[in-house]
């Protein structure tokens, strides 16, 4: 299962003669967050329509515990061919353990403009929790000035949230020779925040009168409503799980 995710960069461009902010856009496209223990996630540069550049620096911050290096950047389609250039990455050395770096700077009159792809790679995703990255980002125009990148961090989930236990289980004997069982849809995980995926429900039944029973799963269902048809004069112990089906 391969998944993607997508960072956005803003920098505003500004010339002591010109009092107007021009934006420049870096992303990681397309734009879905989403991905498991061992999942590869292919991570693609992009800028949008730009003024020329000749040159681009971005230094990663993440959680190596988390995020693995396993496909080494490589220039996009909007740089590949340029000549004169200087495409290079650094994947957290010991002068900057915390930093993965990917920067390309073309030394000649090929200079490029968006929009376009500047670079490409792959991260595998080793274990789960919510992540984000934080990034220093720049670039240089033709005559070599460099102008400052805003980063937004993105943030995404490897693994699923857990659901919170579904709650206010009711159980109505009816209609005849059935017991309808309601309960309240789950909409967050355990931590509070909301669920991302659809919720199915498992129904557990366990008997309890005449005769004690082992618990099992009945059936499964994506509404909040069950009924179960069964033998009325016996007695049931019913429980409601929620698990997130990606």
């Amino acid at each position: 299962m391969i998944h993607y995710w997508r960072i956005l960069l803003i920098t505003a461009l500004v010339a002591s003669s010109v009092t107007t902010a021009q934006a420049i856009q870096l992303y990681f496209a397309p734009d879905s967050s989403f991905a498991a223990v061992g999942d590869t996630i292919r991570l693609s540069g992009q800028i949008t329509p730009t003024d020329t550049l000749r040159g681009f620096s971005v230094y990663l911050v993440y959680d190596t515990t988390k995020l693995a290096l396993v496909g080494a950047p490589v220039p996009g389609s909007l740089i590949a061919s340029r000549s004169d250039l200087d495409f290079r990455y650094a994947d957290h050395v010991l002068s900057a353990p915390d930093w993965l770096e990917v920067g390309a700077t073309v030394f000649s009159a090929d200079y490029w403009a968006g929009p376009g792809e500047l670079f490409q790679m792959s991260m595998v995703m080793r274990g789960c929790g919510d992540e984000g990255m934080t990034a220093e980002v720049g670039f240089r125009q033709p005559g070599g000035e460099y102008i400052a990148g805003d980063f937004s961090s993105p943030a995404f989930l490897i693994c699923d949230r857990v659901p919170v236990q579904p709650g206010q289980l009711v159980a109505a004997p009816w209609p005849a020779g059935s017991v309808t069982l309601r309960w309240n849809r789950v909409m967050s995980d355990t931590l509070g925040r909301p669920i991302l995926f659809p919720v199915r429900y498992d129904i557990h039944r366990q008997p309890v009168f005449p005769l004690f029973g082992p618990e099992m799963v009945i059936a499964a269902t994506a509404d909040s409503v069950f009924v179960d048809a069964l033998d009325s004069t016996e007695t049931y112990h019913y429980t409601i799980t929620a698990t997130t089906t990606p």
